[in-house]
């Protein structure tokens, strides 16, 4: 099924399905009351000009997962290297563990997001969902809680437009860690600091500690950049 198909399926069968559309504002009302969320437009998942989220990651996105895999190997080697006694004396490490469990949550949320697009996606090319939605008017009360319950996730997850999204969209989460992780890296230059005063007898200690942080600062100016 092309993507003109999927398109006038969606207007004949959902946009212009009055019924249906009664029925999906009155459960987006109360998904928004439920979440507190109240200033919503409620036509929102029928408007028939949505923008669709990405059901991909993009170069940046998997060579950022690549970067970050290379700093959580990084501490598993260091971990094996020196004993794990021996790398939880250091409070640095805490740092660089909790960054890479910030970066590792963003991932895990991004690609869900990714995922539930991609299937959502995936239902709206079935010509079993649309065959089944036409015919919404004439089936029993159960079978329309279900359909409706079915289109109303389809509809929220593959529209793009944060306005309408739950402050607790998945999206958001994966954004939000993202930035925690962020500040996680920068704040292991504060460990850098106190080196300063003794520079000579640290050179070599220096040398890594700075090729770290060029690769956090990289990572970071790399996501700022896609």
């Amino acid at each position: 099924m092309d993507t003109y198909q999927i398109y006038k399926y969606y207007f004949e069968h959902i946009y212009e399905n009055i019924q249906l559309r009664n029925d999906l504002i009155s459960l987006n009302e109360n998904e928004h009351n439920s979440n507190n969320d109240n200033d919503n437009d409620t036509n929102s998942l029928i408007n028939c000009n949505i923008s669709l989220r990405f059901m991909e990651p993009n170069p940046f996105q998997i060579a950022i997962f690549i970067w970050v895999i290379g700093f959580v190997w990084q501490e598993i080697k260091q971990i094996f290297g020196s004993g794990i006694r021996v790398y939880l004396t250091s409070h640095s490490n805490y740092v660089d563990c909790l960054m890479n469990i910030l970066y590792i949550l963003h991932f895990i949320f991004l690609y869900s997001t990714m995922v539930l697009t991609r299937t959502s996606m995936n239902t709206f090319h079935s010509s079993v969902y649309w065959d089944t939605i036409a015919r919404y008017n004439g089936t029993s009360d159960s079978e329309k809680e279900h359909l409706l319950t079915k289109t109303y996730h389809i509809l929220y997850w593959i529209n793009a437009d944060r306005y309408y999204w739950n402050s607790g969209d998945s999206q958001n989460l994966a954004e939000a860690f993202f930035a925690m992780g962020n500040v996680a890296s920068i704040c292991r230059i504060c460990f850098l600091l106190p080196i300063i005063g003794f520079v000579g007898p640290l050179q070599v200690n220096i040398y890594s500690t700075g090729q770290k942080y060029k690769n956090t600062l990289f990572l970071i100016f790399f996501y700022d950049a896609k």
